[in-house]
């Protein structure tokens, strides 16, 4: 199994990934805290595709149906073991989409998660990334996992790169819209490649062409 580590980037192909094929992505994480973990879809611009295009626990498919949360495990209910997976058809993606990101965020600073997982999966585990408490600084949210496009072949990039502003920076970021007075983007930080960031727990709700990051006591319903 190949271990990838924080800034390196790789094609699917060097681990034995068909990207013809879909793939799943697991995150298992050891953690006194809650946390969220979502899915982006950008184009090659690097911005949201639309608000339909962002996956988390509240909606879990992309219009595409390519883009599937097919198990999310509330932190209320367990603090380790499988929290979320993620199943991705790329070929059967768009061509408009040009990258997957993966996003951890949270309510209070990441440094408290004591372990993070994430496994790439075709029928047999083909790659890992792993993350400890001393990885995560003070911030609030880290775009952790990149699916990306370049000259037509699929990769794979464990960015880890940590936004201060948490998740609404992020949201920011990708160019969608945010709720004016809530808490936002300040300055995003990127983080050096040997850390990671921290989170504020902000929940996801979805509205016409809106992203709604009121923060709620509870993920669940």
């Amino acid at each position: 199994m190949n271990h990838l580590t924080v800034g390196q980037r790789t094609p699917l192909s060097n681990l034995t990934i068909d990207d013809s094929a879909p793939i799943t992505l697991k995150f298992t994480r050891q953690s006194p805290i809650e946390m969220d973990i979502s899915c982006f879809a950008l184009d090659a611009a690097g911005k949201l595709i639309n608000d339909d295009y962002m996956v988390f626990y509240n909606q879990p498919t992309s219009p595409c149906g390519q883009i599937k949360l097919t198990h999310y495990e509330s932190q209320t209910t367990a603090n380790k073991g499988i929290q979320a997976e993620f199943e991705v058809n790329l070929s059967k993606l768009a061509t408009n989409i040009d990258s997957l990101f993966f996003v951890l965020s949270a309510d209070t600073p990441l440094n408290q998660i004591q372990s993070l997982e994430i496994g790439i999966w075709q029928q047999s585990q083909k790659a890992q990334a792993e993350y400890q408490a001393a990885d995560f600084a003070q911030q609030q949210a880290s775009m952790l996992m990149q699916l990306y496009r370049k000259g037509g072949v699929w990769r794979v990039s464990n960015v880890a790169q940590g936004f201060n502003g948490g998740l609404a920076a992020i949201v920011q970021h990708f160019g969608g819209d945010v709720e004016e007075g809530s808490s936002t983007a300040a300055e995003t930080t990127a983080t050096p490649v040997q850390t990671k960031p921290s989170l504020e727990k902000v929940m996801l709700d979805k509205a016409p062409k809106l992203v709604n990051l009121a923060k709620k006591s509870h993920h669940i319903t």
